[in-house]
């Protein structure tokens, strides 16, 4: 059985978070939305069970699995502390076609869309996103809760 993980924010972005998610071998369980007025709808065949704050209220997310796909990297650093101190834990999720340098560090909640490149002695920070085709040359360190758009080239 494959193990579950829940996406927050419904978006433009949410079909490409799920299709990663299943590409790395999870089963998305439910969408959370910011408001109210997605809640009990599907959403590319996964049921928004309900909002931000009916999830965060609950004290303990422990065992949990998260993924954050909102694009303003503001609320999807909050989010990711909210989840952390509940005790829930987002993975990084790395699409099978990425080549990831074994001396790479890949942060919690971090998620590299298919085709990325990270070379050796580089760092991504927790929580980064970065769209497909992305290179990270040798010896770079890409900050906490970043994005980087397709076919961005970060040099050495």
């Amino acid at each position: 059985m494959k193990p579950e993980i829940y996406i927050l924010g419904v978006g433009h972005n949410t079909a490409l978070t799920i299709e990663l998610a299943e590409a790395c071998g999870y089963r998305v369980a439910g969408l959370y939305h910011y408001c109210d007025g997605l809640t009990g709808q599907m959403v590319c065949g996964v049921e928004v069970m309900g909002t931000h704050d009916n999830l965060l209220s609950e004290p303990n997310l422990q065992g949990r699995n998260f993924a954050l796909s909102m694009g303003d990297n503001d609320i999807r650093a909050s989010l990711f502390y909210l989840i952390k101190e509940r005790g829930g834990f987002l993975p990084p999720l790395v699409h099978p076609t990425c080549v990831i340098s074994r001396f790479a560090e890949i942060g919690e909640g971090s998620q590299l869309e298919a085709y990325c490149v990270v070379h050796a002695n580089s760092c991504i920070g927790e929580n980064c996103n970065l769209q497909p085709y992305v290179l990270v040359c040798h010896n770079s360190t890409i900050g906490k809760h970043s994005f980087l758009a397709a076919k961005s080239i970060v040099g050495a």
